[in-house]
């Protein structure tokens, strides 16, 4: 479920050498800073959608194709999450901690939606595929307060984020960092509002249309 990616951080990758006194140390490589912003909103895209699909269809059909959109969004954010949260701690940076959090807590409600929705579209089409669901029945309230939890975790770390971007772009007068900050926050008062099961398909909405704008605020601009 929606906003700021555990490795936007990375965006500022090292130069092609770091000066040291005594020397020069070589920089690790690092993808380039494309292919981590793609990475991050195919990230936010596969949960917002997922998110958006599972609060607002009420059909076996919907569940499975959400089910399946929330296990692509689990996998797609483990990788990212754990090398935010190990070069946060091996590093002391506190700004790649949070990231890295709020990153575990898309990773775990994205997992326990999938198993979730699984158990439901077991249970509708019934025999062989019913005993799936009643395997998962006991575990289900595990799974439903771990996607709450992380859901909502995600949610108020996007938000915060998105209001110390709006506070730093009215600081520098940049335009650019205020709209970016505001859909943040769009992002991540819709993901809580899913987490909290306070008008879920307002809160899917919300954080779809909120990605979808800064997403192509960000085409915009890398056009301009």
């Amino acid at each position: 479920m929606g906003t700021i990616s555990p490795l936007a951080s990375f965006s500022s990758a090292a130069k092609p050498s770091l000066l040291q006194i005594g020397g020069s140390i070589p920089a690790q490589p690092h993808k380039d800073d494309e292919g981590l912003e793609k990475d991050a909103w195919l990230r936010e895209g596969l949960h917002s959608g997922y998110e958006f699909v599972e609060a607002v269809g009420h059909s076996p059909g919907a569940a499975g194709i959400a089910g399946l959109g929330a296990l692509a969004s689990g996998i797609a954010w483990v990788g990212p999450t754990f090398q935010s949260l190990r070069d946060g701690i091996k590093n002391r940076d506190a700004e790649l901690l949070v990231k890295g959090t709020s990153g575990l807590g898309v990773t775990v409600a994205s997992f326990s939606d999938a198993i979730l929705l699984a158990g439901e579209v077991a249970e509708s089409r019934g025999g062989a595929l019913g005993k799936l669901s009643e395997a998962i029945a006991p575990a289900s309230p595990v799974f439903t307060a771990a996607a709450a939890i992380g859901q909502t975790l995600h949610g108020v770390v996007d938000a915060g984020f998105g209001i110390h971007e709006i506070v730093e772009g009215v600081k520098g007068k940049d335009r650019t960092k205020i709209i970016d900050g505001a859909l943040e926050i769009g992002m991540g008062v819709g993901a809580a509002m899913i987490g909290v099961s306070f008008h879920p398909a307002i809160g899917a909405s919300a954080q779809l249309l909120s990605y979808l704008a800064k997403t192509a605020h960000q085409v915009l601009r890398d056009r301009a």
